[in-house]
Parts: structure tokens; sequence; C-alpha cells
């Protein structure tokens, strides 16, 4: 009972930092530094670093769980190709849009390794579906992959400020939300709970 109770209160507490973190984040590169949220900024730095802590935590629990290896490389790649997009200003000094080729790359690994390792990957995947740490993690990134991109819309909050809008409005909204999901994501990626039993006890 106290266990379950205070896995309850770990993961309330664990959203509220996440909620915070955009909120400090854009009123240091808004208000202390006046910088507008550049490429370079405090908040686009943070969302980067939270992304790459994510594949990190999943690619750590590959050696320790070789029942879930598939699946856990196939989260730490999703992860890490995501880090490289966050990655584009810089990669595109190189040439535009040379992200696409690390990520190409990052991808087509896991993937061959998680069908090498079939076994080790559809199993695991249902049971994560099915735990707390995988609910966490998906409502990371339907706020990062879906509300953000909408809410955070030029043409939706030009609509409703007409002649009030100002770009910064929409940045601030965008990716501030992003960093809230990407927040939430690295929590799921850190909490650990043991998934059903009738699913067999895989500990991501």
């Amino acid at each position: 009972m106290i266990r379950g109770s205070w896995a309850t209160v770990s993961i309330f507490i664990g959203l509220i930092l996440a909620a915070l973190l955009p909120i400090a984040t854009v009123y240091l590169d808004i208000v202390v530094l006046d910088n507008g949220l550049p490429e370079v900024g405090v908040t686009e730095t943070v969302q980067a670093v939270l992304l790459l802590a994510s594949a990190v935590l999943f690619a750590r629990k590959v050696k320790r769980n070789p029942k879930a290896r598939g699946f856990l490389v196939l989260v730490a790649a999703f992860f890490l190709v995501m880090f490289i997009r966050e990655l584009d200003y810089y990669l595109d000094m190189i040439v535009h849009g040379f992200w696409v080729y690390p990520a190409l790359l990052v991808t087509g690994m896991a993937i061959a390794y998680a069908v090498k390792n079939s076994g080790t990957t559809l199993a695991p995947m249902t049971a994560f579906g099915y735990s707390q740490q995988g609910a966490i993690i998906c409502i990371g990134l339907v706020i990062v992959l879906v509300f953000s991109r909408l809410f955070g819309t030029g043409s939706f909050w030009e609509l409703i400020l007409q002649e009030a809008y100002v770009s910064l409005s929409k940045t601030i909204v965008q990716e501030g939300l992003e960093l809230l999901g990407y927040g939430i994501i690295l929590f799921g990626s850190a909490y650990r709970r043991p998934a059903p039993r009738n699913l067999a006890a895989l500990e991501f």
C-alpha cells in the first residue's frame, strides 16, 4: 500500500518538475538573457539535453535486460534520432538538411537489430504499452509531436491575436510545449515500475 502510494506521489512530483522546467528556461531566454529564444538559447539546449539523456537511459538498459534488447534498442534509437533532429541548426552548417543522413543511419541500424532479435522486441513492446512508464512516455510524445505542433502553429495565433500577433508569441508556445513534452519523456525514461505479471516481469 505504502509503496503504491509513493509511486503515485513520485509521478505527481515528476510531472510538476517537468511542467516548471519550460517556464524557467523560457524566462531565462526572454527576460534574463533577452535573446528571444534563439537556436542556441537555453530552451533549445535543454531540449536537446533531455532527449539525449532519454536515449542514454534506454541504451543503458540494453545490457541489463537481455529479454527486451530489441525493443530497448528501438526506443533508444528513436530518441537519438529526435536528438539529431534537434541539432539541425548545427548540422545544417555542414550541408542543408544534413541531419537526415545520421538520422537514417541510426534508424536503419536499430531496425536491423530489432528484426534480427525479434524475440526480444514484440513481447516487451506489448508489456511496455501496458506499463505506467509507457503511458508517461506516450503522453510526452503526444505533446511534442502533435499538441506543440498544432497549438504552436503561427497561423493559429495570427487568427487569435490578429493585429497584436508577434512571431515570438508562437515561438514561446511551441518551444515551451516541446520542452514540457521532453521533460515528461525523460521522467518516463527514468521511471521504473514492473510490468503486469501476466505480461512477464520485464523491467524497462
